[in-house]
C-alpha cells in the first residue's frame, strides 16, 4: 500500500494505471509511425534518420553535384590556382622558406594537392554511381 494525499492504495492499483498509461504512450506512438515514419523516431528516444543518398536516383547536394559534373582538366585549372598560392604563402611566411625555394614548393605541393582532391573526388563520384551500370557522355576518361 503506496500513502496518498487522501489515504493508501494499493501498488496493483499503481501498477495498472502505469500499464494503462504506457498503452496509450505506445499506441500514440504507433499511429504516429504510421502516419510519418520519417519524423516519428523522436518520439521514442531515438535520432531522426538522416537522408541518404543511394547512387544518382536522389538529388545530390548542390556545390557538390557541379563540381562532381566538372572534367577532370576543368577541376585542376580550378583548384591548382589557389591551392598552389596558398602552399605558396605557407612555405614563405611560417615555415621561413627563401622566396625561390617557396614558389618551388607551392608548385609542387600544389600539384600533389590538386591530384588527391582529384582521386577524392573520382572516389566520391563512384560511390554515388555504384549500381549504376550507365555512365554520362561527359565522364572523365582519367578515371575509369
Amino acid at each position: 500500500m503506496l500513502p496518498t494525499g487522501q489515504g493508501f492504495v494499493s501498488t496493483a492499483a499503481v501498477q495498472s494505471d502505469l500499464r494503462s498509461r504506457l498503452e496509450v504512450a505506445r499506441q500514440g506512438v504507433a499511429a504516429a509511425r504510421a502516419c510519418a515514419p520519417h519524423r516519428a523516431a523522436h518520439l521514442v528516444g531515438g535520432r531522426r534518420p538522416r537522408p541518404m543518398l543511394d547512387g544518382m536516383n536522389e538529388r545530390r547536394p548542390g556545390l557538390l553535384g557541379r563540381w562532381e559534373a566538372l572534367t577532370a582538366t576543368t577541376q585542376i585549372a580550378i583548384a591548382f590556382p589557389p591551392l598552389g598560392v596558398i602552399l605558396f604563402l605557407i612555405n614563405l611566411g611560417p615555415f621561413h622558406q627563401p622566396l625561390w625555394r617557396s614558389v618551388l614548393y607551392g608548385i609542387i605541393e600544389g600539384g600533389i594537392l590538386t591530384g588527391l582532391l582529384l582521386v577524392a573526388t573520382a572516389t566520391e563520384r563512384g560511390k554515388r554511381r555504384k549500381g549504376q551500370p550507365e555512365r554520362d557522355e561527359d565522364d572523365d576518361l582519367l578515371f575509369r
